[in-house]
């Protein structure tokens, strides 16, 4: 007499390919990108001059530098949409932040 649980049956999973994002950013620039959006929205929502503009660039940048992995952690960021790293906010999709500071929602 067997007294061995029959074997169950596992799904496998195969033939796995790694597919890049159709758009990378070097992290340090995704960085000072994030800083700089923030900001862009920022002045559109409070009519900031532009040296109002900089100081909250800078303490975003601040922030963000305590905050998020740096270069030595990630090289490059993968992503999928066009806006990031472009600062011609008005040409931009979701990140329009002249017109929509707080986002397409």
């Amino acid at each position: 007499m067997n007294t061995h649980p029959p074997e169950l049956s596992s799904p496998t999973l195969t033939d796995f390919s790694m597919r890049r994002p159709r758009y990378e950013i070097d992290q340090r620039r995704s960085l000072d990108w994030l800083a700089k959006v923030h900001a862009a929205s920022q002045t559109t929502l409070e009519a900031l001059d532009s040296e109002s503009s900089r100081a909250y660039a800078a303490r975003m940048a601040k922030v963000i530098e305590r905050c998020a992995c740096g270069p030595s952690q990630i090289a490059r960021r993968g992503h999928v949409l066009r806006d990031i790293g472009r600062t011609d906010w008005s040409e931009l999709t979701i990140y329009d932040v002249s017109r929509d500071p707080r986002g397409k929602g």
